[in-house]
């Protein structure tokens, strides 16, 4: 009996976790997802980003200066070598680069911990996926998560709405023509920035 009620309540609890789970990342082993339901779950304005609102699920704010960048310290501490993505389904009011720094304690915030990205400004929903795993520097615990949104020459004004953000590890993908992962070098696409219907409307 006691057997059968904890394989209940292990079920229980896959199939909400599976519920909660963005589509985009459905087929991923995920370590959290930030879905910002009441609350910004940690998440803080730390440099040039004017005062969080949330409403229906989606974190908002402005971007007041340059260099602008939220950052979270309070997820615990995951395993880097488990988990090397992060996803953020976003949109703003202008076109720019995404950048995400990380700190871990093998390795701190700086020009060799951080991943770029870009975002079209044109207010729609864009998936963002980093690959983190590709630095040399993503190793050890994970401490610090920083993003820097829609840096460039637009960048002060800007507004932006993030509907979740994602941290998880990938499994093997092949789609022809169409690279997966972040590539730093790929003038046309650095990373996959998918448009895509927002799930839980707006």
């Amino acid at each position: 009996m006691v057997l059968r009620l904890a394989a209940a309540i292990v079920a229980l609890s896959n199939a909400v976790l599976a519920a909660q789970t963005p589509a985009q990342i459905a087929d991923c082993k995920v370590f959290k997802v930030w879905h910002f339901t009441g609350s910004a779950e940690g998440w803080r304005p730390d440099h040039n980003v004017g005062p969080f609102t949330i409403k229906n699920g989606v974190l908002s704010f402005t971007n007041i200066g340059s260099d602008p960048w939220i950052i979270n310290t309070d997820f615990g501490s995951p395993d880097c070598s488990k988990y090397g993505r992060l996803g953020i389904m976003m949109r703003a009011s202008v076109s720019g680069q995404n950048q995400v720094y990380f700190a871990t304690d093998n390795s701190k915030l700086g020009e060799d911990t951080v991943v770029t990205c870009p975002i079209r400004g044109d207010g729609k929903f864009h998936f963002c996926e980093f690959d983190l795993a590709k630095l040399a520097t993503w190793t050890g615990k994970l401490k610090v998560l920083r993003i820097d949104p829609v840096n460039g020459g637009s960048q002060v004004g800007a507004k932006v709405d993030i509907d979740w953000i994602a941290l998880y590890q990938a499994p093997a993908r092949i789609a022809m023509g169409k690279p997966y992962v972040c590539r730093e070098n790929d003038a046309a696409m650095r990373c996959r920035a998918l448009s895509s219907s927002r799930p839980r409307g707006l």
